[in-house]
Formats: structure tokens, C-alpha cells, sequence
């Protein structure tokens, strides 16, 4: 898993950080804590910042993640979290825009891939024939 997220300066002073915080009555230093938590769980289990999943869920989750009652309600209200019914799941809208990495699941995946192709080539090398010249001397 990648060992960081990227946290923009001006963070707190976003409107959208401002409105949250009215919203939930708390400080946008305390909202953004909140979201780089969601953000992380996001990072973590999405790929391109939608997760699959039951949408009646998705509040449940993004609050859990956040640890606050009424935080995915608050994210939707300034269009940083989309529901989407039809298609049964949810986005975080622009998250690439955001997040320009791959995801710490897109990253995962990607290392495995690798230690995989990496053991394979290491096997096909233990493999190959020995040349004269790579034997071990008896002398």
C-alpha cells in the first residue's frame, strides 16, 4: 500500500471544508482530518474514486469512515460524494484530479503483478543450463 495521500495547502480554508463545517457545527480543521480519513478508506478500496457497493450503504460507510454521523450527507451537499442508484455505487467526483497516483488498491495490485513476473524470471534463471563458465570449480 502506498504509504501517503496528498493534502493541498489551503485545505481548511476550502469553502467547501467551510460549508461542512457549518453543516456539522465542528472546525474545517476537524472536517479535513475527517475527510483525509475517508479519503484514505476511499484510496484504499476504490479504483478512480468509485466504489461499488449497495448505494443505501454508501452514507453508512462514508460516516463510518469519517467517524462522524452525517458526513457523507455533508459531502454530498458540496458535490465531493455522488450516490448513484442506477448504477449502484458511489464516486468522489474529480478524485484523480485530487489523487493523480494510482490508488493504494491499484498500487497493491500492481506490486503483486510485479513480485509475481520478478519470481517467475527468477525460476527461469535457476532453470537454465549451466555454461562451462558458471559451473563451480572442482580444482
Amino acid at each position: 500500500m502506498k504509504p501517503w495521500l496528498q493534502w493541498n495547502r489551503g485545505l481548511t480554508s476550502k469553502p467547501e471544508m467551510v460549508l461542512i463545517a457549518r453543516k456539522l457545527g465542528i472546525t474545517p480543521q476537524e472536517v479535513a482530518g475527517r475527510c483525509m480519513q475517508v479519503w484514505e478508506w476511499v484510496d484504499a478500496k476504490a479504483s478512480q474514486g468509485i466504489i461499488i457497493g449497495p448505494p443505501d450503504l454508501a452514507a453508512v460507510m462514508v460516516d463510518t469512515a469519517a467517524g462522524r454521523e452525517g458526513f457523507a450527507e455533508a459531502m454530498q451537499a458540496v458535490g465531493w460524494l455522488t450516490i448513484n442508484a442506477a448504477a449502484k455505487n458511489f464516486q468522489f467526483p474529480n478524485w484523480k484530479r485530487w489523487n493523480p497516483g494510482e490508488s493504494s488498491k491499484e498500487y497493491d495490485q500492481d506490486s503483486e503483478a510485479r513480485r509475481e513476473a520478478e519470481r517467475l524470471r527468477k525460476d527461469e534463471y535457476r532453470k537454465r543450463p549451466k555454461t562451462e563458465d558458471q559451473k563451480p570449480s572442482t580444482e
